[in-house]
C-alpha cells in the first residue's frame, strides 16, 4: 500500500465534513461576535437613556410649594368633631376616602354638615388647609356659619 498526499482520509488539515475543527472554531468565533455587538448596543442605549434624565446630586436644594387656598386653623376647628361612634347613624361608606382606611368606634370623625360626608380629624384638617372643598363631592362647606350658630 502506498500513502501519498492525495488521499484525505487520514489527514486532519483536509477534513471537510461538518463536524471538523474548523467548522467548531468559526461558529465560536461568530458566537463571540454576536454577543460582543449586542453588549456594545445595550451599552450605548443605556449610555443615551442616562444624559437625557441627569443625575440629582443629593445636595441639590428641592423647593416643594404648596398653595393653600383651603381654610385656616380657626375655620377647620369650627367643623364638628365626633368619635365614630357618636355619629347617630355610621355612614353607609367603609372608610375614610382620603386614606382609604376604616374606621374604628373610638376614631375621631369630622362631619362636613353640607354634604354629610365624614373623614379621619388627621386625614382631612390637612386636606381643607390646602382645598376648600369636600374630597368626595367637591362641595364648598361653609364652617362660618357653623361657628356663628
Amino acid at each position: 500500500m502506498n500513502n501519498t498526499l492525495s488521499d484525505y482520509g487520514d489527514n486532519p488539515i483536509g477534513d471537510t465534513t461538518l463536524g471538523g475543527f474548523g467548522y467548531g472554531v468559526g461558529l465560536s468565533i461568530a458566537i463571540l461576535v454576536v454577543f460582543v455587538v449586542i453588549t456594545y448596543f445595550s451599552y450605548k442605549c443605556k449610555k443615551s437613556q442616562g444624559e437625557s434624565a441627569p443625575l440629582r446630586r443629593p445636595s441639590d436644594n428641592i423647593h416643594i410649594v404648596i398653595q393653600r387656598d383651603g381654610f385656616d386653623a380657626a375655620a377647620i376647628s369650627a367643623f364638628p368633631l365626633y368619635t365614630y361612634a357618636q355619629l347617630i347613624k355610621p355612614h353607609k361608606c367603609g372608610g375614610c376616602a382620603v386614606c382609604l382606611a376604616d374606621y374604628k368606634e373610638s376614631e375621631e370623625v369630622r362631619l362636613l354638615p353640607e354634604c354629610g360626608h365624614v373623614f379621619h380629624r388627621s386625614c382631612i384638617d390637612p386636606w381643607l388647609m390646602i382645598h376648600p372643598t369636600c374630597p368626595i363631592c367637591r362641595n364648598k362647606p361653609a364652617p362660618l356659619a357653623i361657628a356663628n350658630q
